[in-house]
C-alpha cells in the first residue's frame, strides 16, 4: 500500500526561535547546502513538496527530486527538538533508490559540517572526491 513514511536521522539542527527565519540559522544553512550538493551530484532538484505512489502532494520543509525517484525525499525538521526525518513513499520497488537518497544528502551534510567546524577552527581545509566506478568518497583535510 502507499504511503507516505517518515525516518529519523541522526541530523539535529537549531531550535528555531519563535519567528526566526530558517535562512538566518547556520544549521539549516547547512542543510540546504547539503540539499543543493546531494542534488548536483544525483542530477535532481531542491524542492518543498513531494508526492506519494498516487501523486498525493505533501509539504516538506525541504525536498530533493531527482529522475530515478521523481515522487521525491522530503525532510522534515521538528521546530522544537531540531529532529531531522526523511519522508517519502518508496511503494513500487523504490526502496534501494530512496536509501540512496538519503544517504547522499547525511553524506553532504556530514562533509560541509566537517569542514565549516574546521575552518571555525582557523584550519585550511581542502575536500578531496574521489570516485571508483559508482562509489564516491570525500576527504576531508585540515591543515592548521
Amino acid at each position: 500500500m502507499s504511503h507516505i513514511a517518515s525516518y529519523k536521522t541522526k541530523i539535529r539542527l537549531n531550535q528555531l526561535r519563535r519567528g526566526a527565519s530558517p535562512e538566518h540559522d547556520p544549521t539549516w544553512r547547512l542543510l540546504r547546502e547539503a540539499m543543493e550538493a546531494a542534488a548536483e551530484e544525483l542530477g535532481g532538484s531542491v524542492v518543498d513538496v513531494i508526492y506519494d505512489y498516487c501523486g498525493a502532494p505533501t509539504d516538506c520543509d525541504l525536498g530533493l527530486v531527482t529522475d530515478d525517484f521523481p515522487r521525491g525525499i522530503g525532510v522534515r525538521v521538528n521546530p522544537v527538538t531540531g529532529e531531522v526525518a526523511f519522508i517519502y513513499d518508496d511503494y513500487g520497488g523504490f526502496k534501494l533508490k530512496a536509501l540512496r537518497i538519503c544517504e547522499a544528502i547525511q553524506q553532504s551534510y556530514t562533509t560541509l559540517a566537517l569542514a565549516r567546524a574546521l575552518k571555525e577552527l582557523h584550519y585550511e581545509v581542502e575536500m578531496e572526491e574521489i570516485r571508483e566506478g559508482q562509489e564516491r568518497a570525500v576527504v576531508v583535510r585540515g591543515v592548521l
